[in-house]
């Protein structure tokens, strides 16, 4: 089954709780922003509020590339640039890339950037929210 990032995306962003479980995270999560557009122009994917801290979170649903962590990096500066500019609320930024695969080594570059990584499997979101679905529905 070929996943599409969208698809992931609207996951994440409607049930936060699966996004702490994809995440492994233990404090609560609030969508701030979807597609939030940037400065520079570029829309990073989904923003969360969490305690006094922000949760950049950037996907993939394809291989590892070097780039992405330069783009998630790149969005971080931008929301730091924002607030400065007092046009988004204050607080730390923890940067996550989230891919389906990573080597040992990527993960570490990742890190060395300050951005987290998350290897995560798209299928299992889905299959998250289908199960939640199916509850909902029985």
């Amino acid at each position: 089954m070929e996943v599409r990032e969208s698809q992931v995306e609207d996951v994440l962003a409607t049930y936060p709780d699966i996004t702490k479980e994809v995440m492994r995270l233990h404090d609560d999560l609030t969508l701030l922003a979807r597609q939030k557009l940037l400065p520079s122009g570029n829309r990073l994917d989904l923003l969360f509020v969490s305690g006094n801290r922000l949760k950049l979170l950037e996907l993939k649903v394809s291989v590892f590339e070097k780039q992405f962590i330069d783009q998630v990096v790149q969005y971080k500066h931008e929301l730091v640039q924002l607030q400065s500019e007092d046009k988004l609320v204050n607080g730390c930024i923890d940067a996550y890339l989230l891919c389906p695969s990573m080597t040992v080594a990527q993960k570490q570059d990742c890190l060395k950037c300050d951005v987290y990584p998350v290897e995560y499997s798209p299928e299992g979101v889905l299959d998250s929210f289908l199960a939640r679905l199916s509850r909902q529905a029985g």
